[in-house]
């Protein structure tokens, strides 16, 4: 009898508390969906739009949970470069919004090609006539690249300015390796097919290092190039400047021309003010020392006309789809974004089995009349991107199909784009890494002379344990590696030649694992032309005759149950819980590294993340 009322005395605990932890749940998930869809702001006449984003990402959260920081509880400042493409397309149309403003502090970790982006929706929407500025107190040369587009460039007068070409960094693991025993077993194809050199050498080869110089100074080309032209400076002394970092202050800056002036901030505030008023617009004057002090009666109609700043994020909140007008046709974007797995997608992987799903469902759906595929991805598992390749296949028999690369589209994401009907990238997209390679690790004398481990091992057949990383492999083991390397290069490099119509050699030519940027690939066939989502989406719908009448909309991951919410807040799974992602943030290079040696088969994967600075 005491058993049985401990039993149900227990038993109305747990559900008393389930539901109280449900209620609770409930309740955090509200508020935090509160803070998620920002205030709703009045968008007066005479508003300038604040563009002061910390984070672009390729698509939308693929969880409702994944931008929240956990120690704040508060959302981070992030936005799909759809979103932020929208918003300046919106705000370009809005007769409340007079200008942008830029503030390029938090950008630093924006990738180049995304910034490439916003920078080409900044021109467009500085052609419908409204003014663009952009402030800083420290100019990263990314920053700067986007904040020179504007109208006005201004810092802050004890602030830096970054001008000194780009860099790349790879680490070598070699040494370590040495000093643990372990040795690197690496079958691969590929002259430029870097991946496995890490582990193989303490140096770049020479093949690397001449992929990796054409990279950067085709990026710094760009990059120049996209300055000179909005600045109105010779390439060549831009390029002198780095050279000898000549640019050692704001006020050095301005003399050169690369800013319009080094002011403060509040300073800034009267000059937006006179851009929105331009009835005491030429009362506000630039002298070549400082701001000309305004006189009584200008500084007294400009503080009556207090400066209404809208922030980026509470005015995309607002940009909403026209649901007044229902279309038809539509053109639909499915994004490709992280290292391509095996089988289904988790945060930050795109899954082989996933993404093929989605294809499948686009090409079924009679509405949608041509695709758009995303791709930012460095590759990962052959056998997965081969699995999407068939769906991308089979959905071009019957709807065009464009691809449109972000930052990285190489090896397996390039794997994945090149059935399209067209390619279009942009000049700071890396992609191309056109090879494949197998990689795993003998830790027999690791075990043996480090910790006294050894491993002995008994099969049925001489080569039933094939692969292990307790021996060494014998030679018939490597050469049915290399056979199943050779035979996985033979069908990326046949893909390759079918989809972009060359021939079996020139694709050798531009292959061989060897990195391109965007300008390079297009000037060797690898890509069609250049632009982003807005360009990819017009060529898609002009490819399907939709002549403008069509909606534009984005097939995303299914959204989360109740349960799955809680989950992801919690998982420790592969690090994809969101508690665990912001506090192991700093490991993500190498818990990706970990990740990619871990998986079995055959690797169609770009040698390391590039990050430009």
């Amino acid at each position: 009898m005491s058993f049985m009322k401990s039993f149900w005395a227990a038993l109305l605990a747990f559900v008393v508390g389930s539901i109280v932890l449900s209620v609770f749940s409930v309740m955090v998930f509200v508020g935090i969906a509160a803070t998620m869809n920002g205030i709703r702001t009045t968008v007066r006449p005479g508003s300038v739009l604040m563009l002061d984003l910390d984070v672009v990402t390729d698509s939308p959260p693929s969880s409702l949970m994944q931008d929240i920081d956990w120690l704040t509880f508060s959302k981070t400042p992030s936005a799909s470069i759809f979103s932020v493409l929208s918003t300046i397309d919106a705000a370009a149309s809005d007769p409340n919004i007079e200008g942008i403003y830029i503030r390029t502090d938090a950008m630093a970790m924006i990738s180049a090609a995304h910034i490439e982006e916003i920078r080409s929706a900044l021109n467009d929407f500085r052609a419908s006539g409204k003014f663009v500025v952009a402030y800083s107190e420290i100019y990263t040369q990314t920053g700067y690249y986007l904040a020179s587009v504007a109208d006005r460039v201004y810092m802050h007068p004890e602030g830096v300015f970054d001008w000194r070409g780009l860099s790349m960094q790879q680490f070598f693991f070699k040494g370590l390796l040495d000093k643990l025993d372990v040795e690197p077993i690496v079958v691969r194809h590929g002259t430029y097919k870097a991946a496995v050199e890490p582990f193989l050498a303490n140096t770049m080869s020479p093949a690397n290092r001449k992929q990796s110089e054409m990279l950067v100074n085709s990026m710094w080309k760009v990059f120049v190039g996209a300055v000179a032209t909005s600045r109105n400076l010779p390439p060549e002394q831009l390029q002198q400047w780095a050279d000898e970092l000549a640019i050692r202050s704001p006020q050095i800056a301005e003399n050169k021309g690369l800013i319009d002036k080094a002011i403060y901030e509040d300073q800034l505030e009267e000059i937006l003010q006179s851009l929105v008023n331009p009835s005491v617009a030429d009362s506000v004057t630039l002298s070549p020392d400082s701001l000309v002090r305004q006189d009584e009666v200008v500084s007294t109609a400009l503080s009556s006309r207090k400066l209404h700043l809208v922030s980026f994020r509470d005015y995309a909140a607002q940009v909403m789809p026209d649901a007044k007008n229902i279309y038809p046709n539509q053109v639909a974007i499915i994004y490709a974004e992280g290292e391509i797995i095996d089988g289904q997608s988790i945060p930050g992987y795109v899954g082989g089995a996933s993404l093929a799903q989605k294809l499948d469902r686009a090409r079924r759906n009679d509405k949608i009349k041509a695709v758009v595929l995303r791709v930012n991805s460095p590759g990962g598992s052959a056998l997965a991107a081969d699995v999407i390749w068939r769906e991308v296949e089979r959905l071009r028999a019957v709807k065009p199909v464009v691809v449109s690369m972000g930052p990285t589209a190489a090896s397996g994401g390039y794997y994945i784009a090149c059935p399209a009907d067209a390619i279009l990238a942009q000049e700071l997209t890396v992609t191309g890494s056109i090879g494949v390679f197998g990689l795993w690790f003998d830790l027999s004398d690791m075990l043996k002379n480090k910790l006294g481990v050894t491993v002995e091992s008994v099969g049925s057949n001489p080569y039933s344990d094939m692969g292990s990383p307790f021996r060494n492999p014998a030679g018939e083991e490597l050469r049915y590696f290399q056979q199943q390397v050779e035979r996985t290069y033979g069908t990326f490099v046949q893909h390759v030649a079918d989809g972009r119509n060359l021939s079996l050699e020139q694709v050798e030519q531009v292959a061989e694992g060897r990195v391109w940027s965007g300008v390079d690939a297009q000037q060797v066939g690898l890509v069609d032309g250049f632009g982003g989502l807005r360009e990819a989406a017009s060529l898609a719908a002009d490819r399907a005759g939709l002549n403008g009448d069509f909606q534009l909309i984005q097939i995303l991951d299914q959204p989360e149950s109740l349960f799955t919410l809680v989950n992801s807040l919690f998982a420790s799974e592969r690090g994809s819980g969101v508690i665990s992602k912001n506090f192991e943030l700093q490991e993500d290079a190498w818990n990706r590294l970990i990740r990619t040696l871990s998986e079995e088969g055959v690797k169609a994967r770009l040698p390391f993340l590039y990050e430009v600075r």
